[in-house]
């Protein structure tokens, strides 16, 4: 009885430790996630513990805080709800617990956590009256049965997140805000100096109109510039054109522009569903095809084995700088997570995907003097009218997987 009264007295306080952060908390929110990861991996002597946010587009999840984990993969990792183990937490939406996590069939490797070398993983969601809002997860070098005491102590501590989880999204929320009323005052001041420009030119058409035009068309012509005027002024009235702007919600490439992925310099995953919600509604208004491929860098986890990071770091690279100069200008390529990529083809059929793989090929890196080849899986699907970007892109990742299972019994060497 002493030990469990020890083990109930430690939680309690553990539990009372994070409260006092949570109501401290004072809006950096990586900073006290980070806090109190950092407290549950003390209590439960474990070497790592993170924190993982529901996207805004609540399709992904999104490393947050962690302590154990490489510090600059945070905002950087993020994996589908269908993805890896954080994502089967999610998805499931009740703790997970895997004493040998790599053997798990859904386990998903991102180079940038640096975490392979973690075997046992605990995961629990964190919700707030029945809606997702991230996972809290718990990992061991060494090989650890997690008991239901430890999974219900990580479950009451993920339970009071809540209100910093909510922040976050507030915080996240009105910085977009506030840069998309800065990208609207700068438009502002140039709309209006276009207005002015054209009004002044209107002013000196018309004194040169009055030595050649009959008086009768001088009238006719006043008409015109002055409804043309009103128009003009209109559209150059800073607050209405400033309501306007903000309710349509800029239209701007505003958090698109910041979404780049610091290792390639292609666009991350936060960028994905907007420019694909665009390119849909540009489909249907053309009546033009549309083509989601994506893509995935065979065996690339035993490239990292083989030969360390900095050669699978180079795989990326050198795999993303190929793929941009394999595609159109008019195309889009995104980096996922880890070795996942998207291309965004507007106006490509299915039957044109083929000559895009071909111009991948071959993918090889140079290491410590050897030549390293690697190949890739592919999945692809084309625009069907009345889909959603989710809809297209699941069926992209399903087809994605079918070639997976079909190649995977003759997966392609690592030279």
């Amino acid at each position: 009885m002493d030990s469990e009264d020890n083990l109930e007295t430690s939680l309690l306080g553990t539990l009372e430790e994070i409260s006092c952060l949570v109501v401290s908390h004072t809006g950096n929110v990586t900073d006290t996630l980070t806090n109190i990861a950092r407290l549950i991996q003390q209590r439960f002597h474990s070497d790592v513990c993170s924190v993982y946010l529901l996207a805004a587009d609540h399709l992904h999840l999104i490393l947050s805080a962690t302590v154990g984990l490489d510090a600059s993969s945070v905002g950087h990792v993020r994996m589908r709800l269908n993805q890896g183990l954080v994502g089967l937490v999610g998805e499931r939406r009740q703790p997970q617990v895997f004493a040998d996590a790599t053997a798990h069939p859904r386990f998903k490797y991102f180079p940038e956590s640096g975490e392979e070398r973690y075997q046992s993983f605990l995961g629990v969601p964190i919700i707030e009256r029945g809606s997702l809002l991230g996972v809290m997860v718990v990992q061991t070098i060494e090989p650890r049965q997690f008991s239901r005491d430890d999974v219900r102590a990580v479950a009451n501590a993920a339970s009071q997140l809540s209100p910093i989880v909510n922040d976050a999204r507030f915080m996240h929320e009105s910085q977009l805000q506030a840069e998309r009323l800065r990208v609207v005052q700068v438009t502002m001041r140039t709309v209006q100096d276009i207005v002015n420009n054209c009004l002044n030119q209107l002013q000196l058409l018309r004194l040169a109109a009055e030595s050649l035009v009959p008086d009768e068309s001088l009238i006719l012509f006043d008409e015109a510039i002055r409804n043309a005027s009103e128009k003009l002024r209109a559209l150059g009235n800073m607050e209405v054109f400033a309501e306007k702007l903000m309710a349509a919600g800029t239209g701007l490439d505003v958090e698109g522009s910041k979404a780049l992925d610091p290792l390639t310099d292609l666009h991350d995953g936060r960028y994905v569903q907007e420019r694909l919600a665009a390119e849909i509604a540009r489909a249907q208004r053309h009546q033009s095809s549309l083509t989601v491929l994506t893509l995935d860098l065979n065996d690339f986890k035993r490239i990292n084995n083989r030969y360390g990071h900095p050669a699978g770091n180079l795989a990326l690279q050198r795999f993303a700088k190929r793929l941009s100069s394999a595609i159109r200008a008019s195309d889009l390529a995104v980096r996922m997570s880890g070795d996942e990529f998207v291309v965004l083809l507007p106006e490509c059929k299915l039957g044109q995907i083929q000559a895009v793989l071909n111009r991948l090929s071959p993918l090889e890196i140079e290491v410590e003097g050897s030549k390293v080849s690697f190949a890739l899986w592919a999945g692809w699907a084309e625009y069907r009218v009345g889909e959603t970007p989710e809809q297209l892109l699941q069926r992209a990742d399903h087809s994605l997987c079918v070639d997976k299972q079909n190649r995977k019994r003759e997966p392609q060497p690592v030279a």
